[in-house]
Order: C-alpha cells, then structure tokens, then sequence
C-alpha cells in the first residue's frame, strides 16, 4: 500500500504532493507525479496522509454502508 502525502486547500480539494518514499525525524520524503523528489514538515499544518472529506478520492476509502 502507498502513502501519499496530501495538502489541505482552503478553496479546492486537497492536494496529492506525492507518495511517501522516506521519512525522516521532522519530514516526509515524497516522489511528486512527475519524478522530483520533494519534503514536506512533518508540523507543516495543512499536512496529511489519510483521505479526509476534502480530499478528490476520499470516496474510495470509506466503507460502503449497507441499507437496512
């Protein structure tokens, strides 16, 4: 399973940086769609890796409820 790291938008979805490649003490190391390798603060406040309701695909994380 890959982790990816998002960042919150104050207007839009979230933005997908990158899949988590490494990490270190203070930042998360991600490879960006295109290739670059880039870090984020692991304090940097907008920051997070699991799908929230902002997030483009958070739809396909969330278990399908059943009908009574």
């Amino acid at each position: 399973m890959t982790i990816k790291v998002r960042q919150s938008s104050r207007f839009d979805a979230c933005d997908v940086l990158g899949e988590v490649i490494s990490e270190t003490s203070r930042a998360y190391i991600f490879r960006r769609p295109n290739g670059e390798t880039g870090f984020i603060s692991k304090s940097a406040p907008t920051l997070h890796l699991r799908t929230c309701t902002m997030c483009a695909d958070h739809h396909r994380h969330q278990p399908l409820c059943e009908a009574a």
